[in-house]
């Protein structure tokens, strides 16, 4: 098992980032060479796309945020929300919403100089309690997910008609051709080889072997976590403005 580990790490540590074929060159090694043939090759690009999305969204240990975890997977989009309608409609491919914005104008905002302003994610079971009638004009406050849509509160009516800013994590799409490469830094290309290892061989009923290859699989996931996350998690020193930013006594 050792020397098909050694192996199947050799690729990644070349240099470059594993595009399909890639994997399915890995995962063929790990799974023992079955022949191309084999009924269960047909599922191989299966359990290589089912690894890469199913990666960022695993259990991950410690205070770690996906946002810097995997950047690569992190997109936003500015819409305008519509009269008389209290949702918006979720894009395309959204694993999840990170964070929501405002900018309290009915012009589009100018995304460099605008002020945005938070909106609060409220859970779907407090958010359906919510009144819906609106006796002062209010922007968008708060917001929960909900299918397909971002239902919003209060629900926008005429001279608070402002723009969203969403901020949400990118779902993997499947890859089909070889050539093609995931979105994913390819610090995670030994954890997703070994994950998907770990299906291929739970499709075949070998229990210790996936057992094996998710141990492995999550200790890649620890290693990749550990540089990215660690550094981006750190909490520094305030820097607190007293004056003028071009006088000597502004920092402290």
């Amino acid at each position: 098992m050792s020397q098909l580990l050694q192996k199947a790490a050799s690729v990644t540590e070349r240099g470059w980032k594993l595009n399909l074929q890639g994997y399915r060159d890995q995962v063929t090694l790990l799974l023992g060479n079955p022949p191309s043939a084999h009924p269960m090759m047909g599922l191989l690009d299966s359990w290589i796309n089912n690894a890469l999305r199913d990666l960022p969204q695993r259990t991950l240990p410690g205070p770690f945020d996906r946002r810097t975890l995997f950047p690569e997977l992190t997109r936003q989009t500015v819409v305008q929300v519509v009269e008389n309608q209290a949702w918006i409609k979720c894009p395309e491919f959204m694993l999840a919403p990170l964070e929501m914005f405002v900018y309290y104008s009915e012009d589009p905002p100018d995304l460099d100089f605008a002020q945005a302003h938070p909106v609060t994610m409220q859970d779907w079971e407090t958010f359906q309690v919510l009144n819906r009638n609106q006796t002062d004009k209010n922007w968008t406050r708060l917001y929960s997910w909900f299918d397909d849509r971002l239902c919003l509160w209060p629900t926008p009516v005429a001279g608070t008609l402002g723009w969203i800013s969403l901020f949400y994590l990118f779902e993997q799409p499947d890859m089909t051709v070889p050539e093609q490469e995931p979105f994913l830094n390819r610090r995670w290309d030994r954890a997703v080889t070994f994950l998907a290892t770990a299906y291929g061989e739970a499709a075949q009923n070998h229990k210790e072997r996936s057992a094996f290859f998710e141990n492995e699989a999550n200790k890649q996931v620890a290693l990749a976590m550990n540089w990215r996350g660690m550094h981006e998690q750190r909490t520094p020193d305030g820097v607190v403005i007293y004056d003028d930013v071009s006088t000597s006594g502004t920092y402290d």
